[in-house]
């Protein structure tokens, strides 16, 4: 009998010892998810801030994208093109960069539609210049976006 009391004893302090031992788990669990979050949210926010600061900082880069935004793609020389094409590449893989944190749920749903909105922007643009985009499911997540949005302008 007495042997019995023990390992009931034995048994609840293991029982108790495990469920303490997930309380932690747990915890840590979330704490290393936050960070990782706080993370993804500061790389997307240093990456905006150096394509901006870069654009900012470039006469040339803003130069180009005056022209682009006034007379088209066409009228760049080859060099300007390819400068601008180059950067065109940079700020989608930003996009799918932040999509893929978004489906990792690293990104608040207000970031990835702003995001999202300007990407169904860009999107005729990447097509015009031929800019491959590697990421299936952000391509078709784009082109759903750009047919939802002329559905709900009719």
């Amino acid at each position: 009998m007495d042997s019995e009391k023990v390992n009931r004893w034995l048994t609840l302090g293991a029982n108790v010892g495990v469920f303490i031992g997930l309380v932690f788990l747990v915890i840590e669990l979330k704490q290393a998810n936050d960070l990782a979050e706080a993370s993804a949210y500061r790389a997307r926010g240093e990456e905006i801030q150096s394509a901006l600061q870069a654009i900012a900082l470039s006469p040339d880069l803003a130069e180009i994208e005056v022209k682009v935004e006034k007379q088209g793609v066409g009228v760049l020389s080859d060099v300007e093109a390819r400068r601008y094409k180059r950067w065109v590449e940079a700020a989608l893989f930003r996009m799918q960069n932040q999509f893929n944190d978004y489906r990792l749920g690293y990104l608040n749903d207000d970031s990835y539609h702003a995001m999202l909105r300007t990407a169904t922007s860009q999107y005729p643009r990447w097509i015009e210049m031929n800019i491959p985009i590697d990421d299936h499911e952000f391509r078709q997540t784009v082109e759903d976006a750009i047919v939802e949005s002329e559905t709900d302008k009719h």
